[in-house]
């Protein structure tokens, strides 16, 4: 009686996983340098974790840190040659450097299971569009969104792709029939967050186009949809301030 109750040891592979979730919050608000540290005490817990040594490599690609993601996923790949992780990885480095059949070697180690994989479909898609081969690479990103309507990476790769070549009606068409596809499911958290991304995507197009009210519109239906999303907020402030 009168003793103090000590808390549950957590292990350190609880540690990791908790430390890993909240770096991609973090990210998720923009803050890199701190998810980066966050990544880094999740290895000190666990550095066993392809997944989150990719995590780190892909922060360090979205800071521009291309020297250090390129050694990183060197690294990464030397230890880990056939993990599925690993390659897409490395495909996303190659890719970032304009190394396009490097990264789609690393993509046909996968075999089979690629085709369906929409991760892979997407790489493929922007593979395909820095060729500008425009088909080919719209081909794949549409055989992203056949595998998984929630994965949005495709869709936003396809988007930018239409708006390098200045196709953006054909963008919002894109971007409305997305919206349709994914109503029904957007009850469930991840539905609602590939809606919001939808939204969000196309105020950026409206706002290219010029027509801020419309683009206001959408970037709120974004925030409604889900309030956590940070580019939305971020883009709501921009378009208020023009």
């Amino acid at each position: 009686v009168g003793q103090a109750i000590q808390p549950a040891s957590v292990s350190e592979a609880h540690k990791a996983e908790l430390l890993h979730r909240r770096a991609q919050v973090v990210a998720a608000q923009g803050h890199i340098g701190e998810a980066l540290r966050l990544l880094e005490q999740a290895l000190g817990s666990d550095a066993t974790r392809v997944d989150i040594k990719a995590a780190r490599v892909a922060l360090q690609l979205r800071n521009r840190d291309n020297a250090a993601a390129r050694a990183e996923v060197e690294i990464l790949l030397r230890d880990h040659p056939q993990d599925r992780i690993a390659l897409l990885m490395g495909a996303r480095v190659d890719l970032e450097a304009g190394r396009v059949e490097e990264a789609r070697a690393y993509l046909g180690q996968l075999g089979e299971a690629a085709a369906q994989d929409p991760e892979v479909q997407d790489l493929l898609g922007q593979a395909a569009g820095i060729l500008m081969k425009v088909d080919e690479a719209r081909a794949a990103y549409a055989e992203a969104r056949k595998l998984d309507v929630t994965y949005t990476p495709a869709l936003v790769h396809e988007v930018e792709l239409l708006q390098r070549i200045e196709q953006l009606d054909k963008a919002l068409e894109l971007l409305d029939a997305q919206r349709t596809a994914l109503a029904d499911g957007a009850a469930s958290p991840s539905g609602r967050r590939a809606l919001a991304t939808v939204l969000r995507i196309r105020a950026e197009v409206l706002r290219s186009k010029g027509q801020f009210d419309q683009a206001l519109v959408a970037v709120d239906e974004a925030i409604a949809t889900d309030p956590n999303d940070n580019d939305a907020l971020l883009l709501r402030a921009r378009l208020l301030g023009e």
